[in-house]
């Protein structure tokens, strides 16, 4: 949002230095009066502050300005996975797993695959 409204102010600064070249009206001045009045200094400041800003951008973007994207903010980055290592299992580990299978099979399960016990 701040790039977004950078540019907006931005855009509205050169409209207005192309009015005062063009037709020598100054529309902030005309607005409030005169150019040194409170609110015309203000408006002025605000534009060249917004103006540092896509300058602050571009820079930062190698000349990229993205109008949708807050440049300033990091990007979330997902957290990846642990590196797991894989260890060779002893044979201790998978025997429980025979006699469940073994145990499971006696009883009649007729869906129950004891080949996925096997390693």
């Amino acid at each position: 949002m701040l790039t977004f409204f950078s540019f907006v102010f931005m855009w509205f600064g050169s409209l207005n230095w192309f009015f005062i070249s063009a037709f020598q009206y100054d529309i902030i001045a005309g607005f409030f009066g005169t150019q040194s009045s409170l609110f015309s200094r203000l408006i002025y400041f605000i534009i060249g502050i917004a103006g540092f800003v896509l300058l602050a951008i571009a820079l930062k973007n190698k000349g990229i300005i993205k109008l949708t994207e807050n440049p300033f903010k990091k990007p979330k980055q997902t957290p990846s996975a642990p590196e797991v290592k894989v260890q060779e299992d002893p044979e201790e580990y998978h025997y429980p797993r025979k006699i469940e299978a073994i145990e499971a099979s006696k009883e009649g399960y007729k869906d129950f695959d004891v080949t996925k016990y096997d390693k």
